[in-house]
């Protein structure tokens, strides 16, 4: 419940802060890369905070509503290995910043991406490239 309102209300101050001021319930924001070229430099890296926050909490939820979902017996392999397995984001906000600047720059026909789907790439050990993300292929 915390994590759910920590993750709703970072979304809410990211959007209240991006918009310069409270955000009508009706305004929906695409965060793709015209959004993301759009940004100032400072809003760029608030904007990176709270996508790796929303994306780690959101990981943090399904690590917990998977471990409610196993029998007692399976529960304390399956956590060693999703907590083992966990997303590391270890480097700067600015590090980020610049990477999703690149990304976009790079991979001009991904720019209807948004920065959630882009973040996962970006991780210290990615399960996916960002090369992946921006051209995607069949699913084997």
């Amino acid at each position: 419940m915390i994590r759910s309102f920590r993750k709703f209300f970072t979304a809410g101050l990211l959007v209240a802060y991006l918009q310069g001021g409270m955000a009508l319930a009706t305004i929906t924001i695409s965060q793709d890369g015209s959004w993301w070229s759009n940004l100032s430099s400072d809003q760029q890296v608030v904007a990176v905070e709270a996508e790796i926050d929303g994306y780690l909490f959101g990981y943090g939820d399904g690590f917990f509503h998977e471990g409610i979902t196993l029998d007692v017996t399976k529960r304390d392999k399956v956590f060693a290995s999703l907590k083992k397995n966990a997303p590391v984001f270890s480097r700067s906000f600015g590090y980020y910043q610049s990477a999703i600047t690149s990304f976009y720059t790079i991979h001009p026909g991904a720019s209807k991406l948004t920065v959630a789907e882009i973040i996962p790439c970006l991780a210290d050990h990615a399960k996916i490239s960002c090369e992946q993300i921006a051209h995607p292929g069949p699913i084997n």
